[in-house]
């Protein structure tokens, strides 16, 4: 239980990312240039900017994870 809560807590980065970062980056975009929340893709169909956003958040944050800074 505690090397498992010990992995959790080392990967907060990406949790921060993932979770923060990328709801607020998603919510920023929609409501500045009042585009709708979602995209349409022809070969996929709808994608939503808060999965969008939540993927790229979580990619910034492991990148800050592996780099050890956000910037």
């Amino acid at each position: 239980m505690k090397k498992s809560l010990e992995v959790f807590l080392s990967l907060m980065p990406v949790w921060f990312g993932l979770f923060f970062l990328g709801p607020v980056a998603s919510e920023i975009l929609t409501q500045v240039t009042g585009a709708p929340s979602f995209i349409v893709v022809p070969s996929i169909g709808e994608i939503l900017y808060l999965h969008m956003f939540m993927v790229l958040g979580g990619l910034w944050g492991a990148f800050a994870l592996l780099r050890g800074r956000w910037v």
